[in-house]
């Protein structure tokens, strides 16, 4: 048996089907699933930030009654949290997006009061002499 060598290696080595190319192939399906669900959970986030945001810039009630949770939710680290969302909603796309919503809507609620609440004194009581209402105050 002369070719023996090349028989044995055949058969003992790891195929190689299109080496680097099936494993660019493999990592950009698997990173598309993952900017999907980090932009779903980011997105989410973030609507919910902005929305505690614009509720606790106009209702001082709600700000000094929620804002103190919110904080406080900040307070444990994601390392200990994550594990615990996992165990309660499985390893999917749902687990990854609520712990990516959990770490967006911080920032964007306190830096939507941050915003609202701090206009310029003078801009403000100018539109209100032009009689705009709260919603245009808002927007603009």
């Amino acid at each position: 048996l002369p070719h023996w060598q090349a028989i044995t290696s055949e058969l003992l080595l790891p195929a190689r089907r299109n080496g680097p190319q099936l494993l660019l192939r493999i990592l950009a399906a698997a990173s598309l699933v993952t900017w999907s669900e980090a932009l779903m959970g980011f997105t989410v986030g973030g609507l919910l930030g902005f929305g505690l945001g614009v509720l606790f810039a106009h209702h001082r009630l709600l700000e000094r009654g929620l804002l103190p949770y919110v904080v406080a939710s900040q307070t444990v680290p994601i390392i200990a949290i994550a594990p615990m969302i996992v165990a309660w909603l499985g390893q999917g796309r749902i687990s990854v997006a609520v712990i990516s919503a959990y770490l967006a809507f911080f920032p964007v609620t306190i830096n939507t009061l941050r915003g609202l609440t701090s206009p310029d004194r003078l801009k403000l009581d100018l539109m209100r002499s032009y009689a705009a209402s709260r919603r245009e105050i808002l927007w603009k």
